[in-house]
């Protein structure tokens, strides 16, 4: 019943048909041209490519861009997640929402340049998102699982204690990620852990309520958790974010 309600939804719902370009760079790239061709036929590196989405990096007057496309969904890979309870993604625009999201609440993440929809059945809308790429940055997956690189005490506190406030200001303010690991957090290469310097990227899955609920919050924090697993983190490690993120003493947290 719940799935035919947010079809009902996804279907009187009206998508954007025209281009919003934020960086005056790309104006000339789309000009009186079909934005989704553009950005299909642009030389540069993909790094993921799924049946309906790719994303793909480009150079374009020396400034770095990546570009998110979606193609058309089909009904039967939107039916297929309500029936299994998820929500389905349809296109770009929950991205765009997200990081808009992310930067008016302080949230380091990608900068949003452009945004393009077209199509109103949610089943075969075509969109994508461009940012800005994050220059000199190292995933914390690749930093620390792939390159196996060793912190000291003082950094892998200051570490764990930046990820715990990110985590806490993101659902304090109605946002959960639902890919939540460490390959999805993008630091300084020199290893800058300071406020603003932990960036969070590929938000096409996020969802945003004025709060969110509990099991979102713990399938969040128990994804970020098992991404860490092979770190070797102490119990000690656990309690330090779990007392920052709660912004309480570990005794009342253990009593509550």
């Amino acid at each position: 019943f719940q799935g035919l309600i947010l079809l009902e939804i996804l279907l009187k719902k009206k998508s954007m048909n025209n281009l919003l370009l934020l960086d005056k760079n790309l104006k000339d790239l789309f000009y009186k041209k079909d934005p989704f061709r553009v950005v299909e036929e642009l030389e540069g590196k993909i790094y993921r490519e799924y049946a309906n989405r790719v994303t793909k990096e480009f150079n374009l007057n020396n400034q770095r861009y990546f570009v998110k496309y979606h193609k058309e969904v089909g009904w039967k890979e939107i039916f297929k997640n309500l029936i299994q309870f998820k929500l389905p993604v349809i296109g770009a625009k929950q991205e765009w929402i997200a990081l808009n999201k992310l930067k008016s609440h302080q949230i380091s993440c990608p900068e949003p340049v452009a945004f393009f929809s077209r199509g109103t059945n949610p089943a075969k809308r075509y969109s994508f998102i461009i940012t800005k790429a994050l220059i000199n940055t190292i995933s914390l997956e690749d930093l620390l699982i792939k390159e196996k690189k060793v912190l000291s005490l003082n950094k892998k506190r200051e570490l764990i204690e930046r990820l715990a406030l990110l985590s806490r200001r993101l659902h304090l303010n109605g946002i959960n990620h639902r890919d939540f690991y460490l390959c999805h957090f993008h630091i300084l290469k020199e290893q800058d852990f300071s406020k603003g310097k932990i960036f969070l990227i590929d938000l096409h899955r996020a969802q945003i309520r004025k709060k969110v609920p509990k099991r979102w919050i713990t399938k969040d924090i128990g994804g970020l958790l098992h991404s860490a697993m092979s770190l070797g983190l102490s119990e000690r490690d656990s309690y330090r974010f779990l007392e920052i993120y709660f912004n309480k003493s570990l005794r009342q947290i253990l009593k509550e």
